[in-house]
């Protein structure tokens, strides 16, 4: 990632030539004489008045006197009739002319400069429309405004605060410009700037002064000006000036080339404080850019010094420069040859035979050196690369005697960069169809590389291991491709065929061969030994051959073998875990298959072949190992005589396709999504709940996707008693002044992404984004502490609101209610959810150290997400995940008398202060989306006849309770969340308060008598998520309870939200959390019981459309979106919400008004 300094010159003069020597007599006496010009212009402009046709002749004059050239890089952009309409000009910074230049641009109108820094220049000398900025943004936007509104003016404005290179990076621009056009609806057209001059010579550098780039100005022949002109950007609606002002900077950097930095004007003042940081900055770089000269010059020595330091200013990639040094070497070699043969007798006569000798030795120097560079680049670049291209040399020779695809199976052992010790390594293996007279072929190549004086062992072992295995294919299965030998076989399963033109890709298959046919080879996709090939299949007549099963996408498959420990041989399950090791050598990252660092970087996608994985995946591994029986796997070190039986696990590897080109109907990305671990642990869990449930497809249909009313159906109807009587309602009352109170955090759906990657892709056609691919054309990527569209929270953004949170108050205890994964259902292992609760929850450990936190589960834990078995069944059965999360729980400050019920269900029961008990709730056990619960929704686990006993032993020892879960009660099947309503009707004097999560957003929940259905009995709070999926800020809750004393009552007084402004942070490089609001003063309520709560309901429904409702709608966002872009039934439903605790009350907002 680019650094501040990285976009100043440090040096005027980047390199000091001879002819820059030679020029300085003349570059001096040039000073001269502009010098004199210019204090002539000046004389001439004080002597005059002001008028428009002195301002327009005195900036001509100035680009006349310092020689400015204008040089138009997009003249289909330059619209003269839309360049007088628009108002508004803006360009990026890279001298201190540059408005004079736009203004030269614009010569027939009338424009004036606007100077939006406070900052001395010698240009104010002169009678120049310029509006300064010696006065306050508020004022400089007024008298903006004015000049647009009163007068014909087109306003210039360069919104850098400091003039760049022009070629690294882009500072963040003022937003008075963009404030301005948002406010009068205009458009802005942006300009991109960069400078060139003769000899090299910089048109700024850090921290200079005006008056010394104007020395420079006079001192250069002449300065280049490239000017491109963008399309015109009109602000929208919904977008902020900070959204409207980022789209243009981002179309200016895409542009030019460079990168979007988030650089500010603070930050550069405090650079300037520095000087010694840029200095040391630029001799870094300075030596990092020689050192990449240098291997360049290893690499290519035909090459000149200045090619190679032109090619890398431009490049900036040493691989690149390679590649196209050697293209024009190349090049020029043929060019050579074409020359030499096309040179006529005369010629010849006049050449001494020794000088055509040594331009033929000369020649064939340079082709010998060609062919060296091309060589080592390639030992240096690929992995394995002396074997891969010896063997791969053999390779190509079979082909083309052939001219057709050779069909092998390679098998290299080697070092594997994630060992611990020498008896791990890892084995690839891919298999493609044998041809019958290849053999003989195969034996002569094996007799001349054993001839060889220094023949490749590797290389050796690797040939008989591929003769073997098609002698071994030979005895057993036909390999030629005739029909007359497939008739005469028994009719065999259907296998996957594939032909050798994948274009998959994997960590050691990049540029090993010198050849197309190379690479098809390399990257060929694993099939059967025993299946023909393509063009077997399509010219058999026998219709016996032909299959209905589609392939599998093209991928390797890759063992992966565990460590062997060298005295006790036992397996070591964590040698997969090692994050460091294998970020290191950049090859596996994560636990359990975690490949995300493989993925991204050759785009593939990687799959562990697990019980799950699908049949056709599983077949075409089995008949592949098919060619494997018998064939010992050998440590280089080892003879053929010896052998070792390795035991680890097996991943898929595919090729995927950007997202960036892939469209969302495109059928490969369909194909590809559904064949991966998710989708198929669905399938079998569905094929296992519609085999066993009890329900109709009329039943089905209710519980799924409500279609049905489901009372309608006795089986889906049920009834809880519940014992006793109810005591007469005591409403709460407010505490004594001075009651001591408590502190309460609220944290739920964190959702934090491990492979968030700012800048990238933030909308795409997968359920969460932010991890790849590069955004679309005018589309802003992911940013850096997150994004508002389809992308979960950066690990770095948690830990950031985190330690916030913990520094900015004194918390009693904290309660958080699930959803720690991320949203990437489609592709999750149990291995990745256990990965996140142990990581997430050791975060939470050490950033709140001697606090106690009281959880609940969430919907995401689970794996596949929402699918909660109930306990009858016992093939697939979740104690994985409660086993696991009882452990993490009792770290977290639980009793260890709540582990039983939590390995039992995820539910427990505790006391958290003398008098009040806390009950959380596993409610994946009435959620809709839990599809196990179609074989039985009756309570499951019993959890609300539970429930009833806890809360009657609380009433009988006068104890108050709080109840966390996950999914508000309103979210679960009808049957549930009606019985549940009925227990809190019952135990009102008993229930002090509710907290949820799931639903992402900020809302409460006012729970109404069953009988006086006017009567408030209880309050829900749902807190906010602190992912900002989707379009939310990030934000968490603190409750100010009633404290703990005799006959305390418990209860919420107030409490207030704290959000992450992603927007601000985002555009500052820096984290800004505010206090959103507190309850009580947002929405001037005088406690926060439930008749305080229902009297803000008859508030809101005495005027549905006014500002209360606004602001409502504003803090549910968490104050992403306004009450403005919420219409009348948008209101009505979020009303709805407020006062509905049940899922099955059809009636519950009927009193709204329509």
């Amino acid at each position: 990632m680019i650094e501040l300094p990285d976009l100043f010159h440090e040096n005027r003069i980047s390199e000091l030539t001879l002819s820059l020597i030679l020029y300085v007599p003349i570059g001096l006496c040039l000073v001269l004489i502009r010098s004199i010009a210019l204090i002539f212009l000046f004389l001439i402009s004080s002597i005059l008045p002001a008028s428009l046709s002195l301002d327009q002749f005195i900036n001509k004059a100035i680009s006349f006197i310092l020689t400015f050239i204008c040089v138009d890089e997009a003249v289909q952009n330059r619209n003269e009739d839309t360049r007088k309409i628009t108002k508004i000009i803006v360009a990026n910074r890279v001298s201190c002319l540059d408005l004079i230049v736009l203004r030269k641009l614009f010569f027939n109108n009338k424009c004036k400069m606007v100077n939006l820094w406070e900052e001395t220049s010698w240009i104010n000398y002169f009678k120049l429309n310029l509006i300064n900025s010696a006065r306050t943004q508020e004022d400089l936007l007024d008298l903006c405004v004015n000049e647009i509104q009163y007068s014909d003016y087109q306003l210039l404005f360069v919104p850098e605060c400091e003039p760049t290179t022009g070629s690294d990076g882009l500072l963040k621009f003022n937003l008075l410009p963009f404030s301005l056009a948002k406010k009068l609806q205009l458009s802005i057209l942006p300009i991109c700037l960069r400078t060139s001059r003769a000899f090299k010579i910089r048109t700024s550098t850090f921290n200079s002064h005006p008056f010394t780039d104007l020395f420079w100005f006079l001192f250069s022949p002449y300065t280049r000006f490239h000017i491109n002109f963008l399309s015109i950007v009109s602000p929208t609606d919904l977008s902020s000036d900070e959204v409207f002002c980022e789209k243009i900077r981002e179309n200016i950097c895409r542009t030019i080339g460079i990168e979007l930095t988030q650089f500010d004007e603070q930050q550069v003042s405090e650079l300037k404080k520095r000087p010694d940081l840029v200095q040391r900055r630029h001799e870094q770089r300075r030596a990092e850019f020689q050192q990449m000269i240098n291997l360049v010059h290893q690499q290519v020595p035909l090459a000149s010094l200045e090619a190679i330091r032109y090619d890398l200013e431009i490049t900036k990639s040493v691989q690149r420069t390679i590649a196209n040094l050697n293209e024009r070497v190349a090049a020029a070699a043929r060019a050579a040859n074409k020359s030499t043969s096309s040179t006529t007798s005369s010629h010849a006569i006049t050449k001494s035979s020794g000088g055509s000798n040594h331009r033929q030795a000369y020649e064939r120097l340079k082709q010998e050196l060609i062919e060296k560079n091309r060589q080592l680049f390639l030992n240096k670049n690929v992995h394995d690369k002396r074997f891969r291209s010896s063997f791969h040399s053999v390779i190509n020779e079979l082909r083309n005697e052939k001219r057709m695809p050779l069909s092998i199976l390679q098998s290299m052992p080697r070092q594997c960069c994630t060992c611990h010790n020498e008896n791990e390594e890892i084995i690839e293996i891919r298999v493609i169809i044998n041809e019958e007279n290849e053999l003989t072929k195969l034996k002569n190549l094996i007799e001349r590389v054993n001839q060889e004086k220094q023949a490749n062992p590797k290389l050796i072992l690797s040939l008989n291991i591929l003769e073997n295995l098609i002698e071994k294919n030979r005895s057993s299965i036909p390999l030629s491709s005739k029909p007359s030998s497939i008739k005469k076989q028994k009719r065999r399963k259907p296998s996957f065929d594939h032909s050798n033109n994948s274009s998959s890709s994997s960590s050691d298959d990049s540029s090993s061969s010198s050849s197309s046919t190379t690479s098809s080879s390399s990257l060929s996709s694993i099939t059967s030994s025993s299946s023909s090939s393509s063009t077997t299949s399509s010219s058999s007549s026998d219709a016996n051959h032909k299959t209905s099963m589609k392939p599998i996408k093209n991928g390797t498959f890759l063992f992966l073998p565990y460590t062997l420990d060298h005295k006790t041989k036992k397996r070591n399950s964590d040698s997969l875990l090692e994050v460091a090791k294998e970020l290191q050598c950049k090859r596996f990252i994560g636990p359990n298959g975690h490949f995300s660092l493989l993925e991204k970087q050759y785009n593939v996608r990687i799959n562990m072949i697990t019980s799950n994985t699908s049949k056709q995946v599983t077949d075409a591994l089995e008949n592949a190992k098919k060619g494997l029986e018998n064939l010992k796997i050998r440590n280089q070190e080892e003879t053929m005589g010896k052998s070792e039986n390795l035991e680890g696990e097996w991943v898929l590897i595919r090729s995927k396709k950007s997202q960036n080109q892939t469209k969302p109907d495109d059928i490969e990305q369909v194909l590809d999504d559904l064949i991966n671990r998710w989708e198929n642990c669905l399938k079998d869990a569905a094929i296992e709940i519609l085999s066993i449930t009890p329900l109709t497809n009329k039943e089905l249909c209710a519980v799924a996707f409500d279609c049905e009313n489901q009372s309608d159906f006795p089986i889906l109807r049920w009834n809880i008693t519940i014992p006793g009587s109810k005591p007469p309602p005591k409403p709460p009352q407010p505490p004594a002044s001075g009651s001591p109170k408590l502190k309460v955090l609220h944290l739920s759906d964190i959702h934090v992404d491990f492979d968030y990657k700012p800048g990238s892709q933030a909308e795409c056609t997968q359920p969460i984004c932010c991890r790849e691919g590069q955004p679309y054309p005018r589309h802003a990527g992911a940013g850096f502490w997150g994004d508002y569209r389809n992308c979960d929270l950066p690990f770095w953004t948690a830990q950031t609101i985190l330690q916030y949170a913990s520094e900015l108050e004194d918390y009693d205890f904290i309660y958080y209610t699930g959803d720690l994964p991320p949203h990437n259902v489609w592709n999750q292992s149990r291995a990745d959810q256990l990965y996140a609760i142990k990581t997430i929850n050791q975060l939470l450990a050490m950033t709140f150290p001697n606090k106690t936190f009281y959880p609940a589960v969430g919907n995401h834990e689970a794996a596949p997400c929402n699918l909660y078995p109930t306990p009858i069944i016992k093939t697939d059965n979740i104690t994985w995940l409660y086993e696991a999360l009882a452990d993490s729980w009792l770290t977290l400050g639980l009793p260890s008398d709540t582990r039983d019920s939590i390995t039992r269900g995820a539910f427990y029961t505790t006391i958290v202060r003398p008098g009040l008990r806390l009950i959380s709730l596993n409610m994946n056990y009435c959620a809709p989306d839990n599809f196990w619960l179609f074989v039985n929704a009756t309570d499951p686990l019993g959890q609300l006849e539970w429930l009833i006993q806890w809360l009657q032993y609380a009433e009988d020892h006068d104890e108050k309770v709080h109840i966390i879960a996950h999914h508000p009660p309103r979210s679960c099947l009808a049957a549930f969340s009606w019985n549940f309503h009925k227990i809190i009707n019952r135990y009102e004097n008993t229930v002090a308060g509710q907290f949820y999560g799931h639903t992402h957003n900020d809302e409460f929940i006012v729970f109404y008598d069953e009988i006086e259905k006017q009567r408030p009995v209880s309050m829900a709070y749902v807190t906010p998520s602190l992912t900002p999926q989707s379009f939310l800020n990030p934000g968490y809750r603190v409750y100010t309870m009633d404290g703990a004393y005799q006959n305390s009552s418990y209860w919420v007084l107030d409490h207030h939200t704290v959000i992450m402004n992603l927007t601000a942070s985002n555009m500052y490089n820096r984290s800004i959390l505010i206090n959103e609001y507190a309850a009580r003063d947002a929405y001037q309520m005088e406690n926060l019981f439930p008749a305080d709560w229902n009297n803000l309901i008859q508030r809101m429904k005495n005027d549905i459309d006014g500002p209360l409702m606004s602001l409502a709608y504003t803090y549910y966002t968490k104050s992403y979106a306004t009450g403005s872009t919420c219409n009348h039934a948008c209101r009505r439903g979020l009303l709805c919400n407020f006062m509905t605790a049940r899922s099955d009350d059809p009636h519950a907002c009927d009193s709204i008004p329509t």
